[in-house]
């Protein structure tokens, strides 16, 4: 099951903390990968994985909603990287068509789970 919970910090659109795991496709490596969702807001996301990726590369993205098996599909570009540990990393996406990612659809999917 997925953990919602609103995250308060100074920017200003909402973070919720929704941890659920993330298939993207890196067109400058030309390579697909697996993440974890750490956090997202309506126009980004905090994700985890594995790879140092470039700064501004495009990402074509799957969130895997559990409890349904359905996946929601969003376009983003890397904004910022951070390394966590030796090995995984902190990567900040700005969604680039964060108005049809429907990020309220998908918190409602979720939630409807967990009543």
């Amino acid at each position: 099951m997925a953990d919602i919970e609103l995250v308060k910090d100074k920017r200003s659109l909402r973070r919720f903390v929704i941890i659920v795991n993330l298939t993207y496709f890196n067109f400058s490596a030309n390579k697909v990968g697996k993440a974890k969702i750490k956090d997202m807001s309506l126009k980004g996301l905090g994700m985890i994985c594995d790879e140092e990726l470039d700064l501004k590369i495009p990402l074509d993205l799957w969130i895997d909603i559990p409890e349904t098996g359905e996946q929601v599909h969003g376009v983003g570009e890397v904004l910022w990287v951070k390394k966590v540990e030796e090995g995984k990393f902190r990567i900040g996406v700005v969604l680039k068509n964060a108005g049809l990612v429907p990020l309220p659809a998908m918190l409602r999917k979720l939630q409807s789970n967990l009543y």
